[in-house]
């Protein structure tokens, strides 16, 4: 019978390797980067899952569906551990750093220590309540690596471009969630940010009370590379979380269709008016508005209204403006059921004459089709029943098989799995089937008319509890399938006590531990359980292109070179050899070192004895794409627009993006607190040349802050 090396859970070398702590060790790392619309930002705090593979000669059987490997356990027996850096491990788990780098060590192989491939899983969850699924999933997506061997000194898996667009979406909540944290001193709201990427939505997201629902497609940015979309949604549970439980949600948003994402000049009523107002003043996402045409600002059931209302309201508000505003709707939301209820409980803001045009505001994006979520789904239903009925083809042949099994001389691994067989491929099946029968019930007319008619609990209950309840039905199924398959098999497990069967039998045991709490929690499926599990590789290696970080320089330091092969020089336009003239608003000399970051100098403004403040780079390798973290030194009520500004090798402007910073009224701090991105496409020429600078004049003190300057070649 043709052989297949079948993945054995090296957890199981507890019973058969003991730890050598002396042994040389093998480094795995690598760095994990999202890449979306060519924009590379590096996935950070996101949980890496390493694990390793033993191969043995096993037949072709159901284990290579059921089984691959799990993690090892912490400190386990064949030397493994962390590489401890600051915000790398938590509780026992390795995260990625700040740039998207893991790292971690092996015992190396060698005549005592049995050869592993390594390989590792990049997890969308920070373990902090930031997570990402894909419907109807509730568990975390995730993707796996190549696997490496520890036969050499050092594995680089180098950086790992994951393309999938979940993984911007999961950087714009955590992002969302970050500044919130950072802002109010509180923990998330409700506790977590979870959304369902492609559940069902008539293609806007849509937050549901605790669960937001992604339509597959929609843009996370919302048209913006501020991340108002992901704000906007996480702006809800701020409010949802005031407003007490599910019920208490649809009371105040029932009177509408809040599946669809209205313009923010449609009038509505002043309760539905101040859910979405609050949240696109949280975002900044109401644009064209103010003013709404014809409409006068003093009607509370018009969102734009709401919003301009709420940024008027922060600017004047002298107790901790969007903090304070955030506080009032957590602790007396149950009293806030209109813009009026708002402005009476936060008592002594008062709203403040405001110039549009000085108040950074983004338009929404448009709307995805609305039906391709059941499209997905039905592509889903046909997998399932595809899977159902080969399994069920397998049936007999694994069943005969099992009969003729007989362990006459240990070890007798072939034999243990043919024994398993039968249970672990009815259970297979029982697992498609159920999947099949839920998202048939998913995408059938009856459920699809609730999402076009008044919310309900049920209607809810689409996206926060399906996804749940089948996660505990496979677990359910799968322990079940696995206590008959031991059964089947114990006649050989008390005769073979083989160093073989016992590691396939610890793996067994381990993964029967996992679908208990799996059961009992409603989530934690094995990535190979789940129904749209991410078995496939990324692309891996090194992009064209550079990271500039100022880590490890010290304090003070000019500077002028960073790693002329993947980096950037920073100077004066003449010194860069930059072919016109210095930009508006930078000055002629390079950044300084500064607490792990750089800030740009200043120089004298055109006007009196106003400053401005900025640099220039040439980037070493031309780019589609540049992207970098920046901030002020000082925050001030109003903040500064900081700006990104690309030149090609000709001193032209290709691209320009610009992004709110140092804003006290909206919580933010010193240092660099906004991602900045900009890219150029088609047959628009490479970025050479960056600028970076404050889009206007000041009075001496505040300065431009810059870290982590990332870029992609062509």
């Amino acid at each position: 019978m043709r052989k297949l090396a079948v993945a054995i859970v090296v957890a199981a070398l507890a019973a058969v390797a003991p730890a050598i702590a002396s042994a040389a060790t093998t480094t795995f790392k690598g760095r994990f980067a999202c890449v979306e619309q060519g924009v590379e930002v590096p996935i950070a705090d996101a949980r890496v899952e390493p694990y390793a593979v033993l191969e043995h000669a096993g037949e072709v059987n159901p284990l290579e569906v059921w089984m691959t490997a799990l993690p090892f356990p912490f400190g386990g027996p064949i030397g493994r551990k962390f590489v401890v850096d600051e915000g790398v491990t938590r509780d026992g788990h390795l995260y990625t750093d700040a740039h998207g780098g893991w790292s971690f060590e092996v015992t190396r192989k060698s005549k005592d220590v049995p050869g592993v491939d390594v390989w590792v899983r990049l997890v969308l969850n920070d373990d902090l309540g930031t997570s990402v699924s894909d419907y109807p999933s509730v568990d975390a997506v995730s993707w796996a690596t190549d696997t490496n061997l520890n036969d050499l000194a050092v594995q680089d898996y180098g950086t790992i471009r994951v393309t999938a667009p979940e993984c911007a979406v999961w950087l714009g909540l955590k992002r969302a969630g970050d500044a919130y944290k950072g802002l109010s001193g509180r923990d998330l709201p409700l506790g977590r940010v979870h959304a369902q990427y492609g559940a069902p939505n008539l293609g806007s997201p849509v937050t549901l009370y605790d669960t937001i629902a992604w339509p597959a497609g929609y843009p996370p940015e919302g048209g913006s590379a501020a991340g108002v979309a992901a704000t906007h949604e996480f702006a809800h549970l701020i409010r949802n979380a005031g407003l007490g439980g599910a019920a208490d949600f649809l009371d105040e948003v029932g009177s509408r269709s809040f599946w669809e994402r209205h313009d923010p000049c449609t009038r509505t009523t002043p309760g539905f008016a101040l859910h979405e107002g609050w949240a696109e003043f949280w975002a900044g996402d109401f644009a064209p508005a103010p003013p709404c045409p014809g409409v006068p600002e003093s009607d509370q059931a018009y969102e734009a209204n709401v919003a301009w209302a709420l940024t008027r309201i922060e600017r004047g508000c002298a107790t901790g403006g969007r903090r304070h505003m955030a506080e009032v709707l957590l602790t007396r939301g149950k009293q806030i059921h209109s813009l009026a209820d708002f402005q009476r409980e936060l008592g002594g803001c008062q709203g403040v004459p405001l110039d549009p045009g000085s108040v950074p505001r983004s338009p929404i994006a448009d709307p995805v089709r609305a039906g391709r979520w059941v499209r997905d789904l039905k592509s889903q239903l046909r997998a399932a029943r595809g899977a159902a009925a080969k399994l069920d083809a397998r049936l007999d042949d694994v069943r005969r098989a099992s009969r003729n099994a007989h362990c006459l001389r240990p070890p007798c691994v072939p034999q243990l799995e043919r024994k398993l067989a039968p249970a672990l491929v009815e259970g297979g099946r029982a697992q498609a089937r159920l999947l099949a029968r839920t998202l048939a019930d998913e995408i059938s007319p009856r459920s699809r008319r609730l999402l076009e008619h008044e919310p309900t609990l049920r209607a809810l209950g689409l996206v926060r509890t399906a996804a749940r309840t089948l996660t505990r039905g496979l677990a359910r199924i799968g322990l079940r399938s696995l206590d008959r398959g031991l059964h089947a098999a114990r006649p050989i497990i008390r005769r073979d006590h083989s160093r073989e069967s016992r590691m396939l039998l610890k793996g067994l045991r381990s993964l029967r531990s996992v679908l208990a709490r799996a059961r009992q929690r409603g989530s934690g499926l094995p990535a190979y359980f789940r129904p749209l599990a991410t078995r496939g590789k990324p692309l891996r290696g090194v992009p064209s292109g550079g990271l500039v970080s100022f880590t490890g320089i010290p304090d003070g330091t000019l500077i002028t070179t960073q790693t002329a092969s993947q980096g950037a020089t920073f100077g004066s336009a003449a010194a860069l050899g930059f072919p016109a003239a210095q930009p508006a608003h930078t000055c002629p000399a390079g950044p300084t070192a500064s607490g792990g970051a750089a800030v740009a100098p200043d120089c004298p403004a055109s006007i009196g004895d106003l400053r401005d403040t900025g640099t220039m780079a040439r980037l070493s390798s031309s780019a589609r794409s540049v992207t970098v973290s920046i901030g002020s030194t000082q925050a001030q009520p109003g903040g500064f627009a900081a700006n990104l500004q690309g030149f090609d090798a000709d001193g032209h402007s290709v691209a320009r993006n610009a992004v709110l910073v140092g804003a006290s009224t909206n919580g933010q701090g010193a240092g660099p607190v906004e991602s900045l991105a900009m890219q150029v496409s088609g047959s628009t020429p490479a970025i050479a040349y960056v600028a970076l600078y404050f889009d206007g004049s000041f009075q001496p003190g505040p300065r431009l802050v810059l870290d982590n300057l990332a870029y992609t070649g062509p």
